[in-house]
């Protein structure tokens, strides 16, 4: 294989070429990137046979792109009024390039188009503003319904900083009232006090081919602004008022100014040099152009500038909103952009009230529903979107309302169970302590108070006052057939214990004066309460009855020994004791007897053993 060399002149010039390549490359593929920008993208589109819009990705990636603050510069007008042209002339760009200009009477622009190259401008302290030109189809086009008009006018409006509304020949009160939906908007977001609404734009009046004469046309707008004397409250002039009030609001500057006619023959405007245009009509453009320079701010909601990206999260909620009703109205469009919010207000407040442990005091609960709600009305006043919440804010505090008397619903239905428990354990409590074999009154009512206690402790809220009527009637119940049932069974206690007695004394220990003392306690007890048949009182009334109960109260309610839980086992002892003692007594004896008898024995011999 041979290899050929180059010499060293004819290999630097194949270098040079070489360079020469990839620069022009790079060239082409620059300009190409920029000339890729350099034209209009549609952003929001009309949804076919509907009146409703649509967005288009294409576009809104564009717009995403932009990096830094945006001034988006929006012009609206009735169709075939010459905005797109106008828009040309500002971004000195040709018909060719730049938005697209007809002369025919159907309307060029459809929707919402941006010009994909920002004009940058320099601020005084070195800021770099992205000047965004806005071109929008025009109002009162045919085959088109108002509603539609309004949601282009509402969502241009938003989306401004700098709004031209591009007017024919002169301003006229039609122009005014097509801002209708100005007012409503402007009532809904505008303001400059607050972080969470939407700034003023500066309001450019553009009124193309002017001729006419007398007023300025900033007098003659500012007259157009000016309200109406409305002495007798007519019903219409109040509704021009309330336009020319929301147009102060969505405007911190309202600027007229008039463009002659550029040529006499319009149909050929984009086939003219510039130096065939009128002079007095360049003049006005150029000051036009000035204008909007001077008046370039960024855009900002809720205090922040918006970036491309903040600008395209504005328009998608703002389309979303519109055509959610058929009928869009700032208040539609209120309640969606605040919509989460409500819904995170909800949720705040019920988390913080859910942290409380049912049943509690009603009382309670709305002392800490009225410090939520307030700590959530805050939050709502602080994150809101708009000015004109009144009616979200209305409903906002209906739904915590609908979540309050909820937990008080959930509280009652607790409180309801908890209560019927408690009183039913203290009746249960009461039934079992009537029914022990050793009763006593003083532990009975001892029970009773320990369970009130209890229950008082337990039981809270609604169901607290039925449940302690139910358990005042339950121990009126209870005592009173504790009491007389307790009095029988001390009765019938001692009368056993009376036969107990005989039968002991006189079969077991054999002691007389013992046997005796339970005959008299039996038939004193036999015959004794009969002598109080037919009369109102009883024995059990008597003064000797009650030392008895005192008695017995002291054996059985002892502090020593619980005898209901442990007289069983003694008496039981008590008898294996005295059996035993009795068997030991007995063999003691037998072995004394044996001892005597073998005494005996040795002293006297068998036959003394008998004796």
């Amino acid at each position: 294989m041979s290899t050929t060399i180059l010499p060293l002149g004819r290999r630097r010039g194949s270098m040079a070429l070489f360079v020469t390549i990839l620069i022009h490359s790079y060239i082409v593929m620059c300009h190409g990137a920029s000339m890729g920008l350099r034209q209009p993208f549609a952003i929001v589109e009309p949804v076919e046979g509907e009146s409703k819009l649509k967005l288009n990705q294409e576009g809104l990636s564009v717009l995403k792109q932009m990096r830094g603050p945006i001034v988006p510069v929006v012009v609206i007008g009735p169709y075939r009024s010459g905005k797109s042209f106008t828009l040309n002339q500002l971004m000195e760009v040709p018909c060719d390039e730049g938005f697209g200009v007809g002369h025919s009477r159907h309307t060029q622009t459809k929707g919402i188009w941006v010009w994909g190259e920002p004009l940058q401008l320099k601020t005084d302290d070195g800021e770099t503003l992205n000047v965004l030109f806005v071109d929008t189809e025009g109002f009162e086009s045919t085959g088109k319904a108002d509603v539609y008009d309004d949601r282009i006018f509402a969502l241009s409006t938003l989306i401004s900083e700098i709004l031209i509304y591009n007017l024919p020949e002169s301003i006229r009160e039609s122009d005014l009232e097509k801002l209708s939906f100005a007012a409503e908007l402007a009532k809904a977001f505008y303001g400059t006090n607050r972080s969470n609404t939407v700034q003023p734009t500066s309001m450019i009046w553009l009124i193309q081919r002017d001729f006419l004469e007398g007023d300025s046309l900033q007098e003659t707008l500012e007259k157009a602004l000016r309200r109406v004397p409305n002495p007798h409250k007519d019903s219409g002039i109040a509704q021009l008022n309330h336009i020319r009030e929301g147009l102060e609001k969505i405007s911190k500057s309202s600027t007229a100014i008039g463009l002659p006619q550029p040529h006499l023959d319009r149909t050929k405007l984009c086939d003219l040099d510039e130096k065939e245009f009128d002079l007095h009509y360049v003049k006005q453009r150029d000051r036009l152009r000035n204008l909007v320079r001077d008046k370039a701010s960024p855009k900002k909601v809720g205090g922040k500038a918006l970036d491309g990206e903040g600008l395209v999260e504005l328009i998608s909620q703002t389309v979303t909103a519109l055509n959610e009703r058929e009928i869009p109205t700032a208040g539609s469009l209120v309640y969606y952009f605040n919509k989460d919010l409500v819904a995170k207000c909800k949720d705040m407040y019920v988390d913080d009230m859910s942290v409380q442990q049912l049943p509690m005091e009603e009382s309670e609960i709305r002392s800490r529903s009225d410090s939520v709600m307030d700590k959530v009305l805050q939050v709502f006043d602080r994150d809101r979107f708009g000015t004109d919440v009144d009616d979200l804010k209305g409903e906002l505090s209906h739904v915590l309302d609908e979540e309050l008397q909820s937990i008080m619903s959930a509280n009652e239905l607790a409180s309801t169970k908890v209560c019927e428990h408690a009183e039913m354990v203290c009746e249960e409590t009461m039934e079992k302590e009537a029914n022990q074999a050793l009763p006593s009154a003083n532990r009975f009512r001892k029970k009773y108070e320990a369970c009130r206690k209890n229950f008082d402790t337990l039981c809270v809220g609604p169901g607290k006052d039925h449940n302690v009527e139910r358990l005042e009637h339950a121990w009126a119940r209870e005592s009173s057939r504790f009491n007389k049932e307790f009095n029988d069974k001390l009765l019938n206690g001692i009368i056993f214990i009376s036969i107990a007695l005989v039968v002991i004394f006189r079969f077991v220990i054999r002691w007389g004066l013992g046997e005796t003392i339970g005959w008299i306690i039996f038939i004193f007890l036999q015959v004794y309460p009969r002598t109080f048949i037919g009369t109102s009182s009883s024995m059990f009334e008597t003064q000797g009855w009650k030392m008895v109960t005192k008695a017995w109260e002291a054996v059985v309610d002892n502090p020593i020994v619980d005898l209901q839980a442990y007289g069983l086992p003694l008496v039981a002892v008590f008898l294996v004791l005295y059996v035993a003692r009795a068997r030991i007594r007995r063999l003691m004896l037998m072995m004394r007897t044996r001892m005597v008898g073998r005494r005996l024995s040795k002293r006297h011999g068998p036959k003394d053993l008998d004796v």
